[in-house]
């Protein structure tokens, strides 16, 4: 990987990032001075265009194509440049089924940022590619929806470390930090299983480098490896049956006494989770302890989605009355975060059913010929710009639809919002690292 000292371009996008950090920092703290922050991004997105082209061939290809073989403005690149994140699964499934790494490492090296050696051509297995990819610098992210095939997204070690350190910024920052301003020490249960394939993992993985202690809910034999994933998760839906799932190592002992160690050192509790996991936690340990107190400060974070890749869609209402009944943890308490695979921080739910948006991100309204007007509020297609995906392609149409919205919340929070709840689009198949987790858990 070239070095900032290397290259002046990259050297101003890393330092606009850092800005963008510290914008979200403030913003989450309650600071209106979003027009800075708009600058900083717009800046951000514009360097990235020309990074993409310097050294992603497929952008290259598309922005010939489109004409914007040049540095261009951000309208430009909202109306030319914007991509269905099918992308990340535009290589031929057979490639995976006949083991063909020579094809698949091709198909990579043409959307990724950083070139990818033809040696990896010699692999013999799926977990041989990712691993050889690992040793490059290249962390491959996991998705997969009701069709079976994977999306693979390319991380480098830039683009991971904004992965685990931007979703830190999905929950109230305000929360964070006690009534002397210094640090808040609270503990972490992780519902999801450890590892770093899918997002939500990578967002576990962020909640727990800050907290004073974290605990996965899962053993240490139940990591989800990437043949896991590509096994079980490929599979269409339909051809998937509970005795095909996996079985992980939950230890609901260690779990329960995790938190009552942190109660007894006074100490806030962060559980984080899918709903449908957090559903079940629920239900395990109302069978065997009835309910376990928790700190009076405690909350939940949820992400991943609400709906399952069978169509079933837990109700909001019904996990929050859930939480209350087992942990004491009340609704105001309990918030969502949304976001894809495909991008490196996380837009978090208040209770006015808003999913700020944090400086992190740019976001835009499209319509049905997918062409849009940057920070105009209306209804359509989301459009995600993301200012820290430096290794593939960050501007990014996932399939859903929502309403975007300007102004000071009543959460305090003010600037760009999505209204909850976010719709699927009818003819986008269903995804989301909740589906993933429970298409691959028994």
């Amino acid at each position: 990987m070239i070095r900032p000292s290397q290259d002046p371009c990259l050297a101003r996008l890393l330092e606009l990032q850092r800005q963008l950090i510290d914008a979200a920092k403030a913003w989450a703290s309650g600071c209106d001075d979003v027009g800075t922050a708009d600058a900083l991004r717009e800046e951000t997105l514009i360097l990235l265009h020309e990074r993409y082209r310097q050294r992603i061939p497929l952008y290259r290809h598309l922005a010939e194509q489109s004409g914007v073989n040049r540095p261009c403005d951000l309208p430009t690149l909202v109306n030319n440049m914007m991509f269905s994140t099918d992308i990340f699964k535009s290589y031929d499934p057979h490639w995976l089924d006949d083991c063909n790494f020579s094809a698949m490492t091709s198909w990579l090296d043409n959307l990724c940022a950083e070139g990818i050696a033809s040696s990896l051509d010699s692999v013999s297995s799926f977990a041989d590619w990712s691993e050889s990819l690992s040793k490059l610098g290249i962390r491959l992210s996991y998705s997969s929806g009701t069709s079976g095939v994977m999306s693979l997204i390319p991380r480098d070690p830039l683009t991971w470390r904004a992965l685990c350190r931007n979703s830190s910024l999905c929950g109230n920052e305000a929360w964070y930090h006690g009534i002397d301003g210094r640090r808040r020490k609270f503990d972490c249960l992780i519902t999801v299983p450890p590892g770093d394939g899918t997002g939500i993992q990578g967002a576990g993985n962020g909640f727990a480098t800050i907290a004073t202690r974290s605990h996965y809910l899962y053993s240490s034999q139940g990591v989800i490896t990437a043949e896991e994933i590509l096994k079980h998760g490929r599979k269409p839906i339909e051809e998937k049956s509970r005795n095909q799932k996996l079985s992980l190592g939950l230890d609901l002992e260690k779990a329960i006494c995790f938190i009552r160690e942190g109660l007894e050192a006074n100490r806030p509790l962060l559980i984080f989770g899918p709903p449908f996991q957090l559903k079940q936690l629920c239900e395990s340990v109302r069978a065997k302890y009835g309910s376990v107190k928790t700190h009076s400060e405690s909350i939940v974070v949820t992400g991943g989605g609400w709906k399952s890749f069978h169509g079933e869609r837990i109700s909001q209402e019904q996990l929050c009355g859930e939480v209350f009944e087992v942990f004491g943890i009340g609704c105001d308490q309990v918030s969502d975060a949304y976001s894809t695979t495909e991008l490196n921080c996380t837009l978090t739910c208040c209770k006015a059913f808003h999913y700020h948006v944090p400086p992190l991100l740019e976001v835009v309204i499209l319509d049905e010929a997918y062409l849009g007007i940057p920070r105009q509020s209306g209804r359509g297609y989301i459009g995600f710009m993301d200012p820290f995906a430096m290794s593939y392609p960050g501007f990014l149409i996932p399939g859903d639809i929502a309403e975007l919205g300007y102004g000071e919340c009543r959460c305090g929070l003010t600037g760009w919002y999505l209204v909850g709840p976010i719709q699927r689009l009818e003819t986008a198949e269903v995804k989301g690292c909740g589906g993933v987790m429970e298409s691959l858990l028994a």
